[in-house]
């Protein structure tokens, strides 16, 4: 059972409905998102890209333009290395872009999960030295390179670093241990003074771009398409890597939304047409579960070449025939981690493992790539920070997924005696480890684990208790207004006590739709995706044996319901309609 947290910060709601010209609901939710003045609420509202290119304050940045102008002075070539995730191919395909587009020769190498692993490694390191490539520039990776770099420098090769993952540290936490590299633009750096901390890899990578080319808030009219491309790239990895949908990650990924139907990318271009979202009105939902899976599903089961091939094809008919084939290797990947997510949810249902502080799973036989995959989706159902290991070339590999109340990479820093490799955030983590130390991480990455004396539970937090009656199409357009919605800013969420359930119709096992009302007397529908066996559980529970049937059959019986208010369009007649989120 999920726990309910009704916000209740206090505001003068009728003065900023005048003063903003939103409903007063609207108003309470930009309260609650942290908004505590009408200029930041503005700011919210009218949320741009005007601030996109700014780059001053991130370390090293002038290094990097030095550094770039210095390689075309010498007609010196350059490896871009990026990583195999979305994050790490847009990226790449925006250094790419941009340095070709400079007139530098530039190429790109991207790990192989299997055979090379996370980031810059000494396998990277050799294959450029061999291909005559004595310079590197990383993106989405090298801020724990140590080890590489210093043998890039020992061949005489220089690196420098874009990357956007936390700074190692000593052992007391007060030194941070960077790579000897030639710089290193990093907005997680103690001495960054640039206002965005949690921003993609990507995006550092369009910011050195945007400072190479001296970009400001002008774009000359000749680059404009590029600049678009780049930076619609750079909006995809924002929501691909879950960065927060504030500030300046809300400008761009509301701007890429407005746009994407329209990209300059032939290969984004197609890939919305085999995915079917040509059309469609964008919501983040379509960038993070199908987009990004698309572009993340080659390397994930092989290479990410194909990805990068498809972002970097300017021919239609061969960007067509690529973007057919992610959509088939995804297809493949969701059938496999569905396979895995099931016996996973076995493995901790009859070991018990959800009544441990953090859940560690050993999957033997399941594809290193999916690791991450399962480990979210274990997350999810459990509510418990979950590593997921498989067998690797060398030892183990995993991948976990966190919850609010465990920073997943300040934990495996005390963990680090007993690891070979670890690196991530708060929120997600790699980390690799001989085979016989799987028990000793357990056991420490579980002592690590403080929540007060009791395990978490899930919270919701509720932004209203909120009528049925009072949600208009008019409150649902104000409401709107304040997307998109994700990772920091969250969908809106109401509540209300004994909704009566009139009616009740099984579409599938996960598809419920449900006559209901309140006190108002009117009729509503509401829309629940979901267990609906368990659901039927629920009302059996609150209301006696057999009443979840007769709730079928017509009976009246109420519950407490947690919902989403939309706007339903039929033949040219908006009506509202809600979302069941949670109920008790």
């Amino acid at each position: 059972m999920k726990k309910w947290i009704l916000l209740r910060r206090g505001a003068d709601f009728e003065g900023l409905s005048k003063e903003l010209n939103i409903d007063k609901v609207a108003g309470r939710i930009l309260i609650n998102r942290g908004l505590d003045t009408v200029d930041k609420m503005r700011s919210f509202l009218n949320c741009g890209i005007d601030e996109c290119t700014g780059y001053n304050g991130l370390p090293d940045i002038d290094k990097a333009v030095s550094f770039i102008r210095e390689l075309k002075a010498e007609n010196t070539g350059v490896r871009i290395i990026g990583d195999y995730d979305a994050d790490g191919v847009c990226a790449t395909t925006i250094l790419m872009k941009g340095l070709q587009k400079f007139g530098l020769d530039a190429d790109f190498a991207i790990p192989h999960r299997i055979i090379n692993g996370y980031g810059l490694s000494a396998d990277l390191i050799e294959d450029a030295y061999r291909a005559g490539r004595n310079s590197i520039i990383t993106c989405d990776n090298g801020i724990a390179a140590v080890d590489a770099v210093s043998l890039a420098n020992s061949k005489g090769m220089r690196v420098f670093v874009t990357d956007h993952h936390e700074v190692p540290k000593s052992e007391d936490g007060t030194e941070e241990i960077l790579p000897k590299a030639v710089g290193i633009v990093n907005p997680k750096r103690k001495d960054s003074t640039y206002p965005m901390k949690d921003i993609c890899g990507a995006y550092v990578a369009f910011k050195v771009i945007c400072a190479l080319f001296g970009y400001d808030r002008e774009i000359p009219d000749e680059d404009s398409d590029f600049f678009e491309e780049i930076l619609e790239l750079a909006a995809i990895a924002t929501v691909c890597d879950v960065m927060p949908l504030v500030g300046e990650n809300r400008g761009i990924v509301s701007h890429l939304l407005d746009r994407i139907g329209s990209t300059p990318n032939p290969g984004l271009k197609q890939l919305l047409e085999v995915t079917g979202l040509n059309g469609k009105k964008y919501e983040p939902y379509h960038i993070s579960f199908i987009i990004g899976p698309h572009i993340n599903a080659t390397g994930r089961l092989d290479t990410a070449m194909r990805a990068m091939d498809l972002l970097m094809s300017a021919d239609r008919g061969v960007a067509f025939t690529i973007a057919n084939e992610l959509h088939e290797i995804n297809e493949k990947r969701k059938q496999m981690t569905s396979e895995w997510v099931e016996k996973a949810v076995n493995i901790v249902e009859k070991e018990s493992l959800n009544d441990r502080n953090v859940i560690v799973l050993y999957l033997e036989g399941c594809h290193e790539s999916l690791a991450g995959l399962v480990a979210g989706k274990i997350k999810e159902q459990f509510y418990r920070p979950v590593f997921v290991f498989t067998d690797a070339l060398e030892g183990i590999k995993g991948s976990g997924r966190s919850i609010e109340e465990f920073d997943m990479f300040a934990n495996l820093e005390k963990c680090k005696s007993v690891l070979s490799h670890y690196g991530g955030h708060k929120m997600a983590a790699g980390l690799s480890l001989p085979k016989e130390n799987l028990e000793s991480f357990t056991e420490m990455i579980n002592n690590c684990a403080d929540y007060g004396g009791s395990l978490p539970v899930e919270q919701i937090a509720i932004d209203a208790d909120m009528p049925l009656d009072y949600v208009t199409v008019g409150l649902v357009e104000d409401i709107n207004r304040l997307e998109p919605f994700g990772m920091g800013n969250e969908k809106p969420i109401f509540a209300r006590k004994d909704i009566k359930i009139l009616s009740a119709e099984r579409k599938t096992d996960t598809m419920l739709i449900l006559k209901v009302s309140d006190e108002s007397y009117k009729s509503y529908k509401m829309i629940y995706f979901g267990n609906i066996d368990e659901f039927e559980r629920f009302i059996d529970a609150k209301h006696g044996k057999g009443a979840s049937q007769r709730m079928y059959a017509g009976d009246v019986f109420a519950f407490n319901a947690a919902y989403m208010p939309k706007i339903n369009e039929f033949r040219g007649v908006r009506s509202v309609e809600f979302q069941l989120k949670d109920y008790c």
